[in-house]
């Protein structure tokens, strides 16, 4: 009995450490890639308020260079406003002017420039990953009521399924949506938790902190305003690979 017994808390310790060891690394994985990760916004010195949080971003690239969503950046500035680059530091919150340098609608991407170079995320080459594989995305959901804040969630991916989705009734269906609805491309479908201001969050491995691909919106079951009270869990994000070639074809090093 002495014999198993000892056996037992040889095999416990082992599991523990190893256990700790991955948390350790996931840890670690999650706070690398919160350095490259940015608030998108917009800044006005006549406005009230000044500056105003539209949405999340990360660096990649030479440090330089940032990606979003298209549909983040989709309006015309007026009057003073600029587009500006939020960053959180130990100190506080840093901001950094921007420009848009080019917006692909189709995909949903846009790469903005900043004039500092910033920490940049690696990005994968891997074309999609296995269902299952386990994932993290780190953003600024509802940062106006939550606060400026990097906030991470953890799930997996659920599918890769076409980006079109049947509409319940023909008169929703629009030029755009019938033309994904012929020719759709595949994007992830997760099963994790995001809000509002979680669009053009990094998701990545939680292994390896790779950026696989960039969350551009939340299924949403009721409505706009229910989606922090009651989440559905069900989230989409743009596979890396559209950002990669949009960034070849601008010239842009990786």
């Amino acid at each position: 009995m002495d014999k198993y017994r000892a056996q037992f808390w040889v095999l416990f310790v082992v599991v523990m450490m190893a256990f700790s060891s991955m948390l350790s690394a996931n840890t670690e994985v999650i706070a690398n890639v919160k350095r490259s990760v940015v608030g998108i916004g917009v800044v006005n010195p006549l406005g009230t308020p000044k500056n105003v949080y539209v949405g999340t971003g990360f660096v990649f690239s030479d440090g330089f260079h940032v990606a979003t969503n298209f549909h983040v950046v989709d309006r015309v500035l007026e009057g003073k406003e600029e587009w500006v680059v939020f960053r959180l530091t130990d100190t506080g919150r840093e901001a950094f002017r921007a420009s848009i340098i080019v917006t692909d609608a189709e995909h949903d991407l846009a790469i903005l420039k900043v004039t500092k170079p910033l920490p940049a995320a690696v990005l994968s080459t891997v074309e999609f990953l296995p269902d299952g594989t386990d994932i993290a995305i780190t953003g600024f959901p509802a940062a106006a009521a939550l606060g400026f804040y990097p906030i991470t969630h953890k799930g997996s991916v659920a599918a890769v399924v076409p980006i079109a989705i049947p509409s319940i009734h023909s008169s929703l269906l629009d030029a755009s949506s019938l033309r994904r609805l012929r020719d759709p491309f595949r994007i992830y479908q997760l099963d994790i938790t995001a809000y509002p201001g979680n669009s053009g969050s990094a998701v990545y491995e939680l292994d390896t902190g790779k950026i696989i691909a960039i969350v551009n919106r939340v299924y949403v079951k009721k409505h706009k305003e229910a989606a922090l009270s009651d989440p559905s869990g069900i989230s989409y994000a743009i596979p890396i690979k559209y950002l990669i070639a949009l960034a070849r074809d601008n010239k842009i090093n990786l």
